[in-house]
């Protein structure tokens, strides 16, 4: 057993996350499933479950490197899971599951325009079978036909809230988790703290690995997570302790940001 010096556990919080990983991804080895011919809820749900284990150990990865900001932007990735999964779950599974299965369809239309317009040489024939599969599908980016957010939202039918006796809503994955991350992602102003230099007095270096100040660290200093699933799995502060952190009074000078007043996650970006 780890031991405690007044109250906190010596272990740094990353290998606790680690050694999580390893032993989630261990079990679902061992148990060894085999997904039932035709069963697309087996094979979507197996398959991203698999992405997650894989986008987990990337993000450590970039984060033992010393790529905090970019290991944070990755875990847009696992919020994403999560909302898909969740929404596949939440009702017509199966049908769900498909849909989100054929979409691959509908990514393969796509490119043939882009194909012929920059790779001529190699434009082919698709599989007659697959258009008549693309056209039920409106949009591109939309597997489900509704936007990240709408996903996110729709009310759960499997838990209640039990402050309103009402179906639960999970707004607070949407909100704040993809919200946050998404900003690393883009990126947006909110990302670039870390390579802010003082105008008029700093010369402007590249920022990269370990070669980032010691302040770079400040959103990734707790990794145990806490409470729902993987919310703040790679996070640890909440929000208004972050923003607390990089002094709230002194947002929005670019003197501030290079000095550490920077960009908190208040922003009026708002992931698409």
């Amino acid at each position: 057993m780890p031991i405690l010096q007044g109250g906190v556990c010596e272990h740094a919080e990353i290998e606790h996350v680690r050694k999580f990983v390893a032993y989630a991804k261990h079990h679902v080895n061992n148990t060894r499933y085999y997904p039932p011919l035709n069963g697309y809820r087996y094979m979507v749900a197996l398959a991203l479950y698999s992405k997650s284990f894989t986008v987990a150990e990337a993000t450590m990865a970039l984060l033992d490197a010393g790529f905090n900001d970019e290991a944070f932007g990755i875990t847009r990735t696992l919020a994403d899971i999560y909302i898909t999964l969740r929404y596949i779950a939440n009702q017509d599974t199966e049908e769900r599951a498909k849909l989100y299965f054929n979409f691959v369809a509908k990514d393969v239309v796509e490119w043939v325009p882009v194909v012929k317009d920059f790779w001529p040489h190699l434009a082919q024939p698709i599989d007659p079978r697959l258009a008549p599969t693309a056209a039920t599908y409106p949009s591109p980016h939309r597997w489900s036909g509704r936007s990240a957010r709408e996903m996110a939202v729709e009310p759960d039918m499997h838990e209640m809230d039990v402050a309103t006796g009402m179906p639960a809503v999970h707004d607070f994955d949407y909100r704040v988790v993809y919200r946050w991350t998404s900003h690393y992602v883009h990126p947006s102003m909110v990302s670039l703290r870390n390579h802010l230099v003082t105008p008029g007095h700093d010369p402007f270096v590249v920022h990269s690995g370990h070669e980032q100040g010691p302040h770079c660290n400040i959103q990734h200093r707790g990794v145990c997570g806490q409470g729902d699933g993987f919310l703040l799995s790679l996070y640890g502060r909440s929000p208004t302790d972050a923003y607390s952190y990089l002094g709230q009074s002194t947002v929005g000078t670019p003197r501030a940001a290079a000095q550490g007043g920077g960009v908190g996650p208040a922003s009026n970006t708002a992931p698409k």
